[in-house]
Order: C-alpha cells, then structure tokens, then sequence
C-alpha cells in the first residue's frame, strides 16, 4: 500500500513539474487583445529560434517571470518564426524547460504590423516591452539582462 501510494505522489509530483507548453499561431489582432486583456505588470518578449541572442535570454526572461510570478507579472513570448516552423520552436522551450504562454505571430508583411506593436522598433529581435495596466511602459530594442528587467518591473511595482 505505501509503494502505491507513493508512486501516486510521484506521477503527480511529476505532473506538477513539468508544467504543458504550447506554441499557439495567431495574427496580428489578437495579439494586441491577449496583450490589452492583462492587467498589471506584463512584459512581452519578441524573439525567434534562429536568433542567438533572443535564445540566449530565455532563460534569464523565464527566471525573472519565476521571481515575479507571486507579485501578478505576467511573461509572454512571441515568435517570430514562420508559421511552419511552430514544432522547432515548441521544441526549443520544451528543452530549455520553459513553460510561458507563448504566441508564434503568423504575418509576414512586417510593415503592416511593427508600427502597431512600437513606432520606435526597427524589426530587430529580441525585443522586449512592458506594459502596466495595459499602457505600453518600457520599450527595450535588443537583448535585456536579468539584473536590467528586474529593475524595470520593479519601477512598474511600485504604487
């Protein structure tokens, strides 16, 4: 009885840890609605598979999302890898072991959408914004550190 109920323990410790990721394929306009939905601090990361520097902080951008979970910071992902190419990047997080509400944003006419999402971005990635309250905070063109994003939402933290 004490070996089955263990085992129970551990499928469901299991199943706890390993939290499911998916990769969900969307357009323009319902990014901009996932994002105006959210209240609170969210910061939204642009980036792709085929970018060193954008999977290079992964793992610092899931680490701060892990940190600031408890006070309400949301973390979303955005890839910017053709819409055929969904597995590799579900594969990507998958091995990096990082679980987010992540969006593959599937338009390919970038003139039409990068104004929309920030006058000021030139299409470089990684990208990052931080909304508050659904009000466009902080603009952050280029690969951000740890110690860097910390400080920023602990300014969006404050009352």
């Amino acid at each position: 009885m004490k070996r089955w109920l263990w085992l129970c323990l551990l499928a469901i410790g299991l199943g706890l840890h390993t939290q499911a990721q998916s990769v969900e394929v969307i357009k323009i306009d319902r990014l901009e609605k996932e994002i105006a939905r959210r209240e609170g601090v969210v910061v939204v990361n642009f980036w792709a598979t085929w970018c060193a520097p954008c999977v290079k902080e992964l793992p610092d951008l899931y680490r701060v999302y892990q940190d600031f979970q408890a006070r309400g910071v949301q973390l979303l992902l955005v890839s910017l890898d053709f819409a055929d190419e969904q597995p590799k990047a579900l594969a990507l997080l998958k091995k990096k072991g990082i679980a987010l509400p992540t969006f593959l944003l599937d338009e390919t006419d970038y003139n039409a959408w990068i104004d929309r999402i920030e006058p000021r971005w030139q299409g470089a990635i990684p990208m990052t914004l931080i909304y508050r309250n659904g009000q466009k905070v902080a603009f952050i063109p280029g690969p951000v550190s740890y110690a860097s994003l910390v400080t920023r939402i602990q300014e969006q933290l404050k009352p």
